[in-house]
């Protein structure tokens, strides 16, 4: 006969470590999760769908106008990157025949889409240029895409239980 025994010290200690591991993890854990989110909102909105599915499509002046700068119009990505110049005469109009020259690039507004871990619980996802917000709050009324789906929550919900790690400490 074998007799199996336990010493309950032994098992206190281990539980310390285990929540010692799971708590020094959660603040990589929570990286990771910022930067799938950041992940997921990039490939979505390029592949031309929101939080709720395919992006409403442009209208047809906008349409034509994207066309005319030799950008696509099939599918609404969010990378526009263009807006109407200033009026530069006293009566408030534009003297530009094309309309490339009526259209400025600015820079693309996902591009300045960042992350950050606030503490070990709260990660925030945010626009790091003032214009770039100002115009995803304008677009966002409109399609929404700055946010997650259910099935986006889990997947994220998955990647930071991924991340949390808990040390082999047997001997």
């Amino acid at each position: 006969m074998i007799r199996v025994r336990t010493n309950p010290l032994r098992l206190e200690r281990v539980t310390k470590d285990i929540a010692k591991d799971i708590e020094a993890s959660k603040k990589r854990a929570m990286t990771r999760t910022v930067l799938a989110g950041v992940e997921i909102i990039e490939n979505r909105t390029a592949q031309g769908k929101g939080i709720r599915g395919a992006f409403k499509s442009y209208s047809k002046s906008w349409a034509n106008v994207r066309r005319d700068l030799g950008l696509e119009t099939s599918k609404v990505t969010l990378e526009f990157g263009y807006e109407r110049k200033a009026a530069t005469e006293s009566n408030g109009s534009v003297n530009i025949s094309s309309v490339k020259e009526r259209y400025v690039k600015r820079p693309s507004m996902l591009a300045a889409l960042q992350g950050k871990v606030v503490n070990r619980h709260v990660g925030e996802i945010f626009f790091s240029r003032a214009d770039a917000a100002k115009r995803a709050a304008m677009v966002n009324e409109k399609r929404k895409f700055f946010g997650f789906s259910r099935d986006e929550q889990k997947q994220l919900a998955s990647v930071y239980f991924s991340g949390i790690k808990i040390k082999d400490r047997r001997r």
